[in-house]
């Protein structure tokens, strides 16, 4: 085989391999689209699945949109993350995931990855809502994203936190950033819906993301300052004769009023 041949085999590669990435692109779907996007975001993400699917796989496959250069640290037994990334495992004792959470918060990570929100875990990173942590994921197991809130709340119940219930729900929906319903499939899993979290009336309030909706909410760029140029409205005859131009009259001085003049510049008086 000549060496013209063998370009020629390498170059039909390359491009098979553009048209397959070209190809993964058109395949995303608007939700995995707007998944990127959130994470861009500092927002807490609560997954939920069916108990048919255990919380860690679909944590498992979430981690792997998560691009590899960046550090991110685990909490839980079965995380699946890359040798690159620090991995913690679940504490034993409430002392020990006390100072598990603060090593993890000092290592600044891109993500804290907490496999399940159930546990004394669970209340301690729950406790640092006011500290402003915001690259939370957790999961739950129910079956719509009311659900899902309510189980956090029972789950924080159950761990012995004691606030009335009012509270607890403004708590959760202002830790809970995004909900992702994550959908078991043949071979793996798939996002299926992602909703928006808020507090009104005393209760939560879900609302769907859609294409139609923006997920990420920029900042305007300002207006740019522009001059203000007034177009004078043109004026019809009929205004100019309702208001006529005013012209003052000019009389003539008199005659002997003239001659006066003359002979005071020559000092010499009238009688």
């Amino acid at each position: 085989m000549s060496l013209k041949d063998r370009l020629n085999i390498k170059s039909e590669v390359i491009n098979e391999q553009e048209i397959v990435s070209k190809q993964y692109c058109l395949e995303k779907t608007f939700c995995e689209k707007a998944f990127e996007e959130i994470l861009s975001l500092k927002t807490n993400i609560l997954v939920y699945c069916d108990i048919n699917l255990p919380t860690y796989s679909a944590i498992n496959y979430l981690c792997s949109k998560i691009a590899n250069d960046k550090r991110l640290v685990g909490i839980g037994s079965n995380l699946l993350l890359n040798p690159d990334e620090i991995i913690k495992f679940e504490p034993e004792t409430k002392n020990q995931s006390k100072e598990l959470i603060k090593t993890a918060i000092s290592l600044k990570p891109y993500k804290i990855i907490l496999q399940d929100f159930d546990g004394v875990e669970a209340v301690d990173i729950f406790k640092l809502i006011n500290a402003g942590i915001k690259n939370v994921i957790t999961a739950v197991n129910a079956k719509t994203p009311e659900n899902a809130l309510n189980q956090m709340e029972l789950n924080l119940y159950m761990n012995g936190v004691q606030i009335p219930q009012n509270l607890m729900k403004t708590l959760i929906a202002d830790f809970v950033g995004k909900i992702i319903c994550v959908e078991k499939t043949e071979n793996s899993c798939k996002i299926k819906n992602i909703y928006n979290v808020e507090y009104k009336d005393n209760d939560y309030k879900v609302t769907e993301i859609t294409e139609d909706k923006k997920v990420v909410t920029k900042k305007e760029k300002p207006l740019s300052k522009t001059k203000t140029i007034l177009k004078k409205e043109p004026v019809t005859s009929e205004e100019t004769i309702k208001e006529p131009l005013k012209v003052d009259v000019i009389e003539k001085p008199k005659r002997k009023n003239i001659l006066a003049a003359k002979l005071k510049k020559k000092k010499i008086s009238i009688k």
